[in-house]
C-alpha cells in the first residue's frame, strides 16, 4: 500500500505523477526517504511474524 508522500506517490492524474517523478529525479534525498518509507511498510505488512499470526488467527476462526 502506497502512502502518498510517505512511501511513494499515487495519483489518478498522469501529469501529476510525471511531476512527482521529475521531482524525485532532482531530489535524491527525497527519493531515498520515500524508498525507506516503502521498505518500512513492506517489512511491517509482510514480515513472517505477521504472516504467521494472521494464518494462526484465520485457522483458529475456521476451526472454532
Amino acid at each position: 500500500m502506497i502512502r502518498n508522500g510517505e512511501s511513494g506517490f499515487i495519483h489518478t492524474d498522469t501529469q501529476a505523477l510525471i511531476g512527482a517523478m521529475q521531482h524525485l529525479l532532482r531530489d535524491p534525498a527525497e527519493a531515498r526517504r520515500l524508498g525507506e518509507g516503502a521498505r518500512r511498510t513492506a517489512l511491517e505488512r509482510f514480515h513472517i511474524d505477521r504472516f504467521a499470526r494472521d494464518w494462526d488467527e484465520a485457522l483458529r476462526y475456521v476451526c472454532s
